[in-house]
Parts: C-alpha cells; sequence; structure tokens
C-alpha cells in the first residue's frame, strides 16, 4: 500500500508538472501573439506617420515652388519693362550675352555697342536678365 501512495504521489508530481509546463506554453504563446499585434500596430502608425510627413514635405514644396514662380514672374515683367527701352538689335545682344552667361557661366561681352539709358542701366538690365536666365535653367533641369 506505501508502493501505491508513492507511486500516485509521482503520477501526481509528473501531472502537476506536466499542468505547469502546459501553463507556462500557453502564456508564450499568447505574450507572442500580444507581441505580433503590438508590431503591426506600431507599423501601422509608423506608416501613417510617414505618409503625413510625406504630405508636409509636398505642401512645403508647393508652396515654395509657387513663391518662386512668383518672383520670376516678377523679374520677367520687370525685364520686359526694361528691355523696351532699348533697339532690337541691342535687345538680342544683351539676351545672347545673359543666355550665356546662365548656361555656362561665361561672361561674353554683347557683340554691339549698347547705349545707356538713363531709366535702366545695362549693369541692372543684365543682373535681371542673366537672374531670369539661370532660374528658367534651373526649372528645366528640375524637370
Amino acid at each position: 500500500m506505501a508502493g501505491d501512495t508513492q507511486n500516485s504521489s509521482s503520477n501526481y508530481l509528473l501531472v502537476l508538472i506536466f499542468d505547469i509546463a502546459v501553463g507556462y506554453f500557453c502564456m508564450y504563446i499568447a505574450a507572442l501573439l500580444k507581441f505580433n499585434v503590438l508590431r503591426r500596430k506600431n507599423q501601422a502608425l509608423e506608416n501613417a506617420l510617414t505618409e503625413k510627413q510625406q504630405e508636409n514635405v509636398a505642401i512645403l514644396l508647393e508652396h515654395q515652388n509657387e513663391k518662386q514662380q512668383a518672383l520670376q514672374q516678377r523679374e520677367f515683367e520687370w525685364l520686359a519693362g526694361k528691355i523696351k527701352m532699348f533697339t532690337e538689335e541691342e535687345q538680342e545682344a544683351i539676351l545672347a550675352s545673359a543666355l550665356s552667361f546662365a548656361e555656362h557661366d561665361l561672361i561674353v561681352a554683347p557683340s554691339i555697342n549698347i547705349q545707356p539709358k538713363e531709366t535702366c542701366s545695362q549693369q541692372e538690365l543684365m543682373y535681371f536678365v542673366c537672374s531670369a536666365f539661370y532660374n528658367m535653367d534651373k526649372a528645366v533641369v528640375k524637370l
């Protein structure tokens, strides 16, 4: 009878150890499931944040492009008003000189002598012409 009690006690301990092992295994599986759920939620939040940041960058770039276009428009309007003071031949020479500067960073004197005007100096005109061509070149490169 003592052997049966010892055998029964041994079986009880084996069942208890098995139950504890199964319990720990279930807790491990539950923790893995919870980890996977949290990881998916974290990934979804990161994706949403990245998307929002990209939207903000796009808005900022659009605003910056609008400002740049407005600046270019003012430069072109100023240029159109000032260049009308020169003869057609002088206009072509100024534009050719400015274009070579904007495209190649080469300072090329206009091919003809340009008569100074009181309302617009040649230096002032060349600055805005070069600036306009330079900005146009940068805009074309971005495309």
